[in-house]
């Protein structure tokens, strides 16, 4: 059964993300900053998976297996989308996905590119 979640509890999913990628994968990697992702990015990819679906996983918005910057930039648009009530947040168990679900009440709302206070 899905449970509504909070940030806190998106904050634990994200940890437990990175503890996984860093068993996977060497500590010494460095994390490439001009990679092509943006946050705007996955926003959009979010409100297209919602328009289709009404709902989607956090892990559908993971584009590039292993790639911290996709992980990070996934992250913050759920944040953002949060912020702007355009979502609900919701998890079945502890450290189990997080499913995105569109919000009824705000239907068609999407943020301008200056609201957003990430790039």
């Amino acid at each position: 059964m899905w449970e509504q979640i909070d940030s806190w509890d998106l904050l634990q999913k994200m940890q437990a993300i990175f503890k996984s990628m860093v068993s996977q994968y060497s500590n010494e990697k460095i994390l490439n900053m001009y990679e092509e992702i943006s946050v705007n990015e996955k926003i959009t990819l979010m409100n297209e998976l919602l328009e289709e679906k009404k709902e989607c996983l956090f892990t559908d918005l993971l584009t590039r297996h292993g790639n911290e910057m996709d992980i990070i930039c996934a992250f913050m648009a759920i944040l953002e989308a949060v912020k702007f009530k355009m979502i609900t947040i919701m998890q079945n168990k502890l450290y189990g996905d997080i499913k995105l679900c569109k919000r009824e009440d705000l239907s068609g709302y999407v943020p301008q590119e200056k609201e957003l206070t990430l790039n």
